[in-house]
């Protein structure tokens, strides 16, 4: 019985490790689509279409006759890739400088998981500026940007738009008693992003 056992254990072990190996050696794609298989809202790479959903991004390579015939099969489809253009990179990332947020003894962990963290750098800037919305008066700084960098102005992780509707789903287009303004889609136009007016 002892032996049994322990061929379980040998036998989860090595398949653990296999999938662990698999996960670590595969492109971005191959990685996404083995995690998807295993786990519920993995996010996709950067540049990795989903099959079955809209691409988000009209720059796409036209497919091979090829591709076209393997797509008129019924088959699954393949990636699309289409490139990842970055607009916005944080200053100590773009250094090389991770020490500046993430703890080297602790396998880069980030060295706090709220405000304080932007504080070492921006604590300044945020107490002269009178910064008061919603996400930094709860201590936190990610539901609008994204740490190292983005394809959007300021390290936004979406356009200014859906970052504000992410929160502010209440005010939507077309609701005269709320905005009733043609720049919709720009919120910062009117609304300064770091206060409460």
């Amino acid at each position: 019985m002892i032996k049994g056992v322990r061929a379980r254990q040998v036998a989860c072990t090595a398949a653990a490790v296999s999938l662990c190996l698999l996960v670590v050696a595969c492109s971005p794609a191959a990685r996404f689509r083995v995690m998807n298989f295993l786990f519920d809202g993995v996010p996709p790479p950067p540049g990795f279409e989903v099959p079955g959903q809209a691409p988000s991004s009209s720059t796409q390579r036209p497919l091979s006759p090829f591709a076209q015939g393997l797509r008129g099969l019924g088959g699954p489809e393949r990636p699309v890739f289409t490139p990842r253009v970055v607009v916005s990179v944080h200053q100590p990332y773009a250094e090389k400088k991770c020490s500046e947020c993430h703890d080297n003894t602790r396998g880069l962990d980030d060295m706090a998981h709220d405000a304080t963290l932007c504080d070492k750098c921006h604590l300044d800037q945020r107490e002269e500026e009178g910064w008061d919305h919603g996400p930094i008066n709860l201590g936190t700084c990610v539901p609008c940007h994204v740490p190292h960098d983005s394809t959007y102005d300021h390290l936004l992780y979406a356009p200014v738009a859906d970052v504000c509707i992410g929160c502010h789903a209440e005010v939507v287009p077309g609701s005269p008693e709320y905005h009733d303004v043609p720049n919709f889609n720009d919120c910062v136009a009117c609304h300064d992003p770091h206060r409460m007016y």
